[in-house]
C-alpha cells in the first residue's frame, strides 16, 4: 500500500510509475512473479528463503503482521525461536503507557475548555499542535463531556479485528485458538504447523524442532 494522497492496493500498481514526490521513477521488478517464479529464483541462484519462511509463516515483511490470518496468528504464537507475545508484550504495555499520558493531558485541556464554556470539538481542537479534531481527540473530550459512547475502552493493541475490534497479543492468541462458533470453543486439536504436509520452498527437512 502507499500514501500518496490515495491508496493503492499494491497488485494493481504498475510495474513503472513516476514518483513526483521523490522526483524518481518507481521500478517494481517482480511485481508479475508468481510465487513459484520467486522460489525457482531462489534455487537456481543458491539463495535461501527468508527463514520465517521455513517456519511456516506466511508473511514475513512485517513480522508479526498486523493483517495476519487467524492461522497465522496462531503459527506466530507458537514459533519457538520468536515467540509472539513474548516480542509484543513489552512493545504494547510501552505504547499504552504512552498512550494514557497523552489521554491523561488530553483531558486536562478538555477540562478547561469544558469549564471555559467550550463545544466538545472546540476542546478537540486545542488538545495538540495541529488544531484538528482528529477521532481520538473528540473520543476524549466527549468523555469528559459526559457523550455517551458505548465503544470499548481507549487502549493500543497490535492486531485489530472487524468483528472483536483492537486486541491486545494475548488476547488475540486465544482467538486464534478458537473456531468459529465462539471466541470459547478452543480448537484443543489442531495439527501444529510442522505437521501439515511439505513447505512450498522444497525444504523438507528443516532441521527438527529447533526450526519450526
Amino acid at each position: 500500500m502507499i500514501r500518496d494522497g490515495s491508496t493503492q492496493i499494491r497488485a494493481l500498481m504498475p510495474e513503472w510509475e513516476r514518483q513526483a514526490a521523490f522526483d524518481c521513477d518507481v521500478w517494481r521488478p517482480i511485481h508479475g512473479w508468481t510465487l513459484q517464479q520467486v522460489i525457482d529464483i531462489h534455487h537456481r541462484h543458491g539463495v535461501a528463503p527468508n527463514p520465517l519462511y521455513t517456519r511456516n509463516h506466511e508473511r514475513v515483511g512485517c513480522w508479526p503482521c498486523i493483517n495476519g490470518k487467524k492461522a497465522e496468528i496462531n503459527r506466530m504464537s507458537r514459533d519457538l525461536r520468536m515467540p509472539l507475545a513474548d516480542r509484543l508484550r513489552p512493545l504494547e504495555d510501552y505504547a499504552q503507557a504512552t498512550w494514557d499520558e497523552q489521554v491523561r493531558e488530553w483531558s486536562a485541556v478538555a477540562e478547561a475548555a469544558k469549564a471555559a464554556g467550550l463545544t466538545p470539538e472546540e476542546a478537540a481542537r486545542k488538545m495538540g499542535k495541529s488544531g484538528r479534531a482528529d477521532p481520538g481527540k473528540m473520543r476524549v473530550a466527549n468523555i469528559v463531556y459526559g457523550v455517551p459512547d458505548e465503544r470499548p475502552p481507549l487502549k493500543t493493541a497490535w492486531f485489530h479485528s472487524s468483528t472483536h475490534g483492537p486486541m491486545k497479543v494475548d488476547e488475540a492468541i486465544a482467538w486464534s485458538q478458537t473456531r468459529r462458533g465462539g471466541p470459547k470453543t478452543l480448537e484443543l486439536f489442531a495439527a501444529p504447523a510442522s505437521d501439515q504436509g511439505c513447505m512450498r520452498w522444497g525444504l523438507c527437512d528443516t532441521g527438527g524442532r529447533e526450526s519450526q
